[in-house]
């Protein structure tokens, strides 16, 4: 199993990708928690365990209050609650993702545009693009 901390970000997959989304990326440990705690956040976590127990791998508790789960927030804050079994442990790799701001000054659509496709060319898909009026 995935060792995780709290403080450190990481890009993972998930195990049952039709219930918990495929990739995570950049996602802040905030919390390390038991069931109890976990299902203040998050509501669904014993019926989502339950839908992807059949697909998760063997040996996998099939009580969702023995499994661990982390408290994590993205990189738009959005907190995610997900149990440490429904994530892929050879996916995990802690982030070195920085955030960077960049600021044009008097660029055309053109050239915004060309800065977009160098960026989705170069694998960077997640990124804000604003005009300033």
């Amino acid at each position: 199993m995935a060792v995780f901390e709290i403080g450190k970000r990481y890009d993972f997959d998930t195990v049952v990708p039709t219930i918990f989304g495929i990739t995570y990326k950049d996602m802040l440990v905030k919390a390390i928690m038991r069931l109890d705690v976990a299902i203040t956040m998050d509501s669904s976590l014993t019926s989502k365990h339950e839908q992807a127990y059949p697909q998760l791998p063997a040996g996998a508790p099939k009580d969702p209050g023995d499994l661990m789960y982390i408290q994590f927030e993205d990189p738009d804050g959005k907190v995610v609650v997900m149990a440490t079994d429904w994530i892929s442990d050879s996916s995990v790799v802690l982030s070195n993702r920085d955030k960077y701001i960049i600021t044009l000054y008097s660029a055309t659509q053109t050239e915004v545009d060309a800065i977009k496709d160098y960026l989705n060319m170069n694998g960077i898909d997640e990124y804000t693009i604003s005009k300033v009026t």
